[in-house]
């Protein structure tokens, strides 16, 4: 027996974007743990921040993605590359912060 709850707050556009980040997070974890399963060389501790890292880029550019194709669809260009440019503008960033924590982890162990 399905039942449909229905939220106030959350308009569908939202659920679509929440249904594809989901989506695209699941499927960046499943790859990443599988591309991580074959490292050796790497910790523990680094798989796991490597493979979470990689599960919220893959969700963020699946839910950007599908916003562009849903926004171009109506006809609205601007909109949608705009989704496009803020989408890879966050995975460069989830990117370069993520590489800027791991060096300074580095650095601690080092030093210590």
């Amino acid at each position: 027996m399905s039942q449909n709850y229905n939220y106030p707050c959350i308009s569908a556009e939202y659920k679509g974007l929440i249904q594809n980040f989901i989506v695209g997070f699941v499927s960046g974890a499943l790859i990443s743990s599988v591309k991580n399963s074959a490292r050796n060389e790497a910790t523990q501790n680094e798989k796991i921040k490597d493979g979470l890292k990689t599960a919220i880029q893959s969700g963020i550019a699946a839910s950007m993605i599908a916003e562009a194709n849903h926004k171009m669809a109506q006809g609205h260009y601007v909109d949608g590359l705009f989704s496009l440019t803020l989408g890879a503008t966050s995975v460069y960033a989830i990117e370069k912060i993520g590489n800027n924590l791991i060096k300074k982890q580095t650095a601690k162990e080092v030093t210590i």
